[in-house]
C-alpha cells in the first residue's frame, strides 16, 4: 500500500493562515509568553466572534485567542 503524502498548502491560499503565520512570528519575537488572565471581548482573529481562551503576549501587544485558534497556532509552529 502506498504511503500518503501531505502537501502543506501554501500560507498565500488562506487569509486566516496568514494572519496566524503573523501572530506566530509576533508572539515567537516576545519569546512565547502566555497569560492566563484573558481580556473580556471576543478572539482577535478577523471575523471570530468566539471567547478568548488565553492571552498571547506579543512584540505588538496582547492577543485573546479562541481555543480553536490557539490550536491552530500551535500546530502552525510545531
Amino acid at each position: 500500500m502506498p504511503a500518503i503524502k501531505v502537501i502543506r498548502r501554501t500560507t498565500s491560499d488562506d487569509p486566516e493562515i496568514v494572519e496566524l503565520t503573523k501572530l506566530r512570528n509576533q508572539w515567537t519575537g516576545a519569546r512565547s509568553q502566555l497569560e492566563t488572565d484573558v481580556l473580556g471581548g471576543a478572539c482577535s482573529m478577523p471575523g471570530c466572534r468566539t471567547m478568548p481562551f488565553v492571552t498571547l503576549r506579543t512584540k505588538t501587544g496582547r492577543r485573546p485567542l479562541c481555543l480553536r485558534h490557539f490550536e491552530r497556532l500551535r500546530v502552525e509552529t510545531a
